[in-house]
């Protein structure tokens, strides 16, 4: 009924003609569009030098 035969990944099946891929939660999270943000949330002056401290988000 099924091909139960061990198929490692890149190796080609005999049904198929593309290379079996595991795919991770972090691709599939990669198929959405987030947009960053960065809010500036404090400034001070250190050392005589301008320092600015930013926060990011995701949208």
């Amino acid at each position: 009924m099924y091909n139960t035969e061990p198929l490692l990944i890149g190796q080609e099946s005999e049904n198929e003609s593309e290379p079996a891929m595991a795919e991770s939660n972090e691709q599939k999270k990669e198929s959405l569009s987030f947009e960053l943000d960065e809010r500036l949330i404090n400034k001070e002056v250190i050392d005589g030098y301008l320092v600015e401290t930013y926060r990011e988000y995701e949208l």
